[in-house]
């Protein structure tokens, strides 16, 4: 479509790769900045057809056009989705929060949904009665709308990625039991998302679904859960499972919360009776008198009992001439067996043993002399070095249920026992066999429990032994029919088991209430107004002792409660009945530890949730609210307060709504009524200078809340009929009715000047035809839109809102010689926007005359004006931080951040970059000088600068040049034109006053602005205090470094760099480690660069910094000299000699160097994930501090929680310009 390289400052093409270009499932880029156009564009003109036939090409080729010479782009999700198989292209949305459980929690479903598609949400909660207001319906009382909103917040935290598993954990699928790090590659970035071709099938708590995408986290912090019987998970801390809470209740609970005690469910029955497994491809030059056996070309059952059996009493033999022989040993009571090899070695490998009777023991040994067999079984993973270090080979995880019940039925003959009252144990010393036999027979439907015996006087071995017993009724009965033993004895013990012997192991805990409810009714049992004494005493005879309180409590078991429900209809028709149907084995937690591992995840669209090493696990993805609250709604102060706590309500935006009323209660200093939303009656009087003063406090503490004049949006709001605009979307700028939402694009305005004689002029022309094609492109979403939720659609439709709005205003500010903080830069604002706008309505009049007026056209205001127009709003003032990083320019209607800042490039060089603009006047005048451009970035602000003219420093002003009042002047300007509202961030410095706060708010409600959010430099990265009470400074105080030991042990080891050999000493006292020498050999490198390194190390360790947090910054540097000598020098497994120095370290504390998760893994591994996970490397933040942020942590107000750089508060939202994170998505 277009042949020329569009022109993309390097900036944006490192955002463009990180977020939007389209990639494969190896997460490899598949698509060029011109491509991905190419793609949105023809993907919105196929909306033509609906009209007009045959115009699409025509109209796509003009969108290219216009989005490739950046004069607009559109919002995010239709450059990320456009053409693609999500298709959700709108970024905001806005659901009602109806007065009712059913209305609350459709809500959060809904919500869900959109979270999801990658939409965000608004919401308003002030149709919910206030805290302990009466609900008739249940007699109970309301407990208002901050609760509620804990349970959105929480609903969104299950939608945001927060928890992983390890890569090691195995993933129930279609396919088998496998690990996640095959489902998940590990060599991926780290911290992205990455979507399957084709989707993966797996079990969840409700049967098989689709995993349409998958999680790199990368390295992080997991808990260690293990329970009663032995089964265990290592999870993030934010992932959840499921959990029988103590009241009963299925609930999730983050594995932070999890505790000793808490019931977790398992699930049974996930393996698949048959899988896509095949056996692997096997060559392999046997000698030539070898005698010649067949290989399966299957896996049977057959096959499983064999290597079932060696992996209990088999084993491998190899001379030095590399021939080998397979080896069972089989005891002398037990012909069966005996005979069972070796018809198995006959009827899959046409081979038959050499017999060895052990001279002194009570077996015999069976030789298969064939090194084809011991190699294939090699081949397929069957191995076993000792007893000790064995473990369940990966083909009986994946091999489909026949080769399973096999391998277990030759395993339990080989290493198992049944004693003569019918129980089931399997011995052995190895863990890790154990552990993936208990894991195999839960996916078989058979819960197991395992049991350390350490104290092994009277026997051979010192090494535990660990005892599997089978422990449910329902799965000794699996047990017995479908695997069972090879020796008929023993499966005949299996037929004399007691039931009443399972009465305490497959539980069903805490039940206590739903009995309480089954018992406690008209009718039941005895006492006033129930019937007479006696009267269903059967029923509380057989579950008294499951109810609450009582003397003799006891568990609840599975045939218990099947006998209940056969015999009582009000057992079987009661919650409980659940139990029964839902393949599920609860055990309690025995431990809770800490560790790290390497750590990924799954996104399972339908009920997000998968099964994690037998757990039921959950997550998914991320999501943005807005919450508002009426100022007039009875629990206003609660609501303006309830993100006092910054770690609470951490997904919401929160807004109060002010109404007229309380502002011209406001102007008075007079109270004003609080008015309970359900019964529409006042409840009360508050002080509006009260309340507007907490309102000012809290935000001046923390940037919260915003507020938004609700009155004045409901007197613009289109479509009056339909209902009442309520909420906005998270940034603010949308004012939307429930269950609408808009589609937002913005107009580069730093592309429409023009010269007229010396000096610069708008270029209204070009700009006009920009506005209607952008315009026309909007409404074409709207029809090409694949909606989250059918009543999203069906009211997006009925009404058609758009929001075109601007971006580089500052920009062209500069060029026009007009400085941001002036009364002509407002005027020129007005008239700017005044143009989009009416232009806007022309091209939506246009629509309508080809296309039809909106269908909510005849219930809106401009039927009185008799204005045929396409869409209900055309203009809105949204953020653009991440577009304006692609197009180059200033965001939205936002001053410049920074002239000149810089970037830290390899090498400890930096690199000064400086605003284009900025850059051509200086050399115009011949002011330019890498000096100078210094101070500019020391001071950020020419203010101050001597050597630059006035007139230079009158026009380039920065953010904080500006005063609070020019910002909301200018955000009046632009609202004075606007359909809908104008999302802009007022900066106030630090050192900013609440009657500062307190001014700009009123000025914004004096001046006609719909809403306005403040932010004050550093409020959320310190303590908040309470009002009235003075900054105390925190005394300072100084580390020194203990003294240097007299003596010290360690040890030196060589590493090869690119400069030649790097030698590390690590020494320690009885401290741990004190000290880091390092020595060059005599190729040379930056000796005084490295010994400075040493010796900073060795002050920090001797005051008292973690060892691994020291790690932890060395490792993962890069030596550009290290990374050319790589290509050519395999020898090479560090990147960097602070990066050898991290990992000598690392070794000497008994860390294993974690390669792939695990220990295991090669350098080369290591290496590529530094050298692959950072695409924001050659990014720079406008402070430009370069600082990846490898524990990705939560967005604080100051640093961006994707790479560590400086986050900047603008249009309602928080942006980084340095990889393009914005808070708003």
């Amino acid at each position: 479509m277009g042949t020329d390289k569009i022109n993309l400052t390097e900036n944006a093409r490192v955002v463009l790769e990180k977020r939007y270009l389209a990639k494969d499932s190896s997460g490899k880029v598949i698509e060029t900045p011109e491509t991905l156009i190419e793609r949105v564009s023809n993907a919105i003109a196929k909306a033509e057809l609906k009209y007009v036939q045959d115009k699409s090409d025509d109209w796509a080729k003009k969108f290219y056009d216009m989005i490739s010479e950046l004069k607009f782009l559109p919002n995010s999700p239709t450059l990320m989705n456009a053409g693609r198989e999500l298709g959700q292209l709108s970024a905001c949305f806005v659901l009602p929060v109806e007065d009712s459980m059913e209305g609350i929690f459709d809500s959060i479903k809904s919500s869900a949904l959109i979270h999801k598609s990658g939409g965000g949400t608004g919401f308003s909660f002030s149709r919910l009665r206030p805290k302990g207001a009466m609900v008739k319906s249940t007699g109970g009382v309301a407990s208002g709308p901050i609760s509620f909103m804990k349970v959105f917040n929480a609903a969104t935290e299950a939608v945001k990625q927060g928890g992983c598993v390890d890569e090691n954990t195995r993933i129930a699928t279609v396919n088998g039991l496998i690990k996640i790090k095959e489902l998940a590659p590990c060599d991926l970035p780290e911290d992205s998302w990455h979507k399957y071709e084709t989707p993966l099938k797996l079990y969840t708590d409700e049967g098989v679904k689709e995993a349409d995408e998958f999680y790199v986290h990368g390295k992080a912090k997991v808990k260690k859960i293990s329970t009663e019987c032995g089964y265990s998970v290592c999870i993030t801390h934010e992932h959840r499972l499921r959990v029988i809470d103590s009241d009963g209740n299925y609930i999730w609970k983050h594995a932070k919360d999890i505790k000793k005690g808490d019931w977790l469910a398992l699930k049974k029955n996930t393996y698949p009776e048959t899988t896509d497994y095949r056996l692997p491809d096997f060559e392999y030059e046997s000698h030539f008198n070898a005698k010649e056996i067949t290989l399966p070309q299957e896996p049977s059952e057959d096959l499983g009992e064999f290597i079932g059996y060696f992996i209990g009493d088999g084993s491998f033999s190899f001379n030095e001439r590399g021939t080998g022989r397979v080896i069972f040993s089989v005891a002398d009571d037990e012909p069966e067996v005996f005979d069972r090899i070796i018809s198995l070695g006959n009827k899959l490998f046409s081979i038959e043993p050499v017999i060895n009777k052990k001279p002194g023991d009570k077996s015999s040994n069976l030789f298969y002399n064939s090194t084809v067999l011991a190699h294939w079984l090699k081949h397929i993973g069957v191995d076993k070095v000792s007893s000790m270090d064995v473990k369940v080979p990966e083909i009986a995880f994946r091999a489909g249920v026949n080769f399973a019940t096999g391998f277990l039925r030759g395993l339990f003959s080989a290493d198992g026992t049944v004693s003569k009252e019918g129980y089931v144990t399997l011995y052995s010393i190895s863990k890790e066999l154990v552990d993936g036999v208990r894991e195999l027979l839960l996916s078989l439907g058979i819960p197991s429990r395992t049991i350390i015996n350490i104290d092994r006087q009277d026997s051979l071995g010192k090494n535990p032994i660990y005892r599997l017993n089978l422990i449910t009724q329902e799965g000794y009965v699996i047990f017995r029919d479908r695997i069972g033993f090879i020796s008929t004895a023993k499966n005949d013990r299996l037929e004399v088991i007691d039931n009443r012997a399972w009465e305490f192991n497959d539980i069903i805990p805490n039940q206590q209430q739903v009995f309480a409810k089954i018992y406690d009714g008209p009718g039941r049992g005895c006492g006033h107004e129930r019937m007479d004494l006696g009267a269903n005493r059967e029923l509380y005879r057989d579950i008294q002792h499951y109810l609450p309180k009582v003397a003799a409590p006891r568990n609840l078991n599975r045939s218990r409660l099947s006998y209940l429900a056969e015999k009582y209809p009000e057992v079987a028709e009661s919650p409980l009945k659940w139990f029964l149907e839902n393949n599920q084995f609860y055990d309690r937690v025995e431990t809770v530890e800490d560790d790290e591992a390497f750590t990924l995840d799954l996104s399972v669209p339908d009920n997000n949730t998968y099964i994690a090493a037998g757990f039921i696990s959950h997550n998914t993805r991320r999501g943005a609210n807005m919450g508002i609250l009426r100022v007039d709604h009875p629990d206003i102060l609660d609501f303006i307060q309830c993100k006092k706590n910054d770690k609470e309500i951490t997904n919401f935006n929160i807004s109060v709504a002010i109404t007229d009323k309380f502002m011209e209660a406001l102007k008075e200093d007079g109270n004003y009524d609080l008015i309970d939303p359900h019964t529409k009656k006042p409840t009360g009087k508050l002080r509006a200078r009260e309340v507007f003063d907490l309102i000012v406090d809290m935000a001046w503490n923390n940037g919260e809340p915003g507020i938004v004049f609700i009155d004045r949006m409901n007197e613009d709001n289109p479509t009056p009929e339909i209902g009442d605009i309520e909420s906005t979307n998270p940034c603010g700028e949308q004012p939307l009715l429930p269950y609408e939402s808009c589609n937002l694009g913005s107009i580069n305005l730093a592309k429409f000047i023009k010269k007229s004689g010396n000096k610069n002029t708008i270029d209204y022309e070009s700009l006009k035809e920009t506005v209607h094609l952008a315009v026309r492109f909007l409404d074409d979403v709207i029809d090409v839109n694949l909606y989250p939720l059918k009543e999203i659609e069906e009211m997006t439709k009925a009404n058609r809102k758009i929001g075109l709005g601007v971006m580089g205003f500052a920009d062209m500010l500069i060029e026009l010689g007009i400085p941001y903080n002036s009364d002509e830069a407002v005027k020129t604002a007005e008239a700017i926007m005044s143009f989009i706008d009416s232009e806007s309505k022309n091209a939506s009049c246009e629509l309508a005359k080809e296309r039809g007026v909106f269908p909510n056209w005849e219930k809106s205001i401009y039927k009185e004006k008799g204005m045929r127009i396409r869409n209900a709003t055309t203009t809105t003032i949204a953020p653009t931080g991440t577009i304006s990083i692609i197009a180059g320019v200033s965001s939205g209607i936002e001053p410049i951040f920074a002239l000149a800042f810089e970037r830290h490039v390899m090498d400890n060089q930096r690199l000064v970059e400086v605003h284009p603009i900025f850059k051509q006047v200086l050399k115009e005048q011949g002011l330019y000088s890498e000096e100078l451009m210094q101070k500019v970035v020391t001071q950020g602000t020419l203010q101050g600068i001597d050597e630059l003219p006035k007139e230079i420093k009158r026009v380039f002003v920065t953010a904080h040049d500006i005063k609070p009042e020019w910002h909301i002047k200018m955000q009046a300007a632009f609202q004075k034109y606007t359909d809908n509202a104008v999302s802009k961030t007022v900066n106030f410095p630090n050192s900013a006053t609440r009657e500062d706060v307190k001014t700009v708010y009123m000025m914004a409600y004096n001046l006609g602005c719909k809403g306005v959010t403040i932010y004050r430099d550093g409020s959320r990265q310190e303590q908040v205090l309470n009002k009235g009470t003075k900054k105390e400074r925190p005394a300072r105080y100084k580390i020194k470094p203990r003294p240097r030991p007299s003596v010290t042990y360690g040890n030196t080891e060589k590493v090869k760099i690119g400069c030649g050999n790097l030698y590390i000493t690590v020494n320690s006292d009885e401290n741990g480690i004190c000290e880091v020498f390092t020595n060059l050999g005599r190729a040379g490198g930056c000796p005084s660069q490295s010994e400075a390194t040493s010796r900073l190390i060795s002050m920090a360790l001797r005051s008292g910094i973690d060892v691994k947090a020291i790690v932890e910054q060395l490792k993962g540097i890069r030596c550009h000299s290290t990374l050319r000598q790589m290509a050519n020098n395999k020898d090479i497994k560090v990147l960097s000699c602070p990066d050898a120095i991290g990992r000598a370290i690392e070794r000497s504390i008994g860390e294993n160097v974690i390669v792939n998760g695990n220990g295991n893994g090669s350098n080369e591994a290591y290496i590529k994930r530094y050298l692959d996970t950072d695409p924001e490397a050659t990014a720079t933040s406008e402070d430009g501090l370069h600082n990846p942020n490898p524990t990705k942590k939560k967005v604080n107000g100051g640093t961006c929680p994707e790479c560590g750089h400086r986050l900047e508060h603008e249009g309602g939202c928080v942006i980084c310009r340095s990889c393009g994170y914005s808070k708003c998505g």
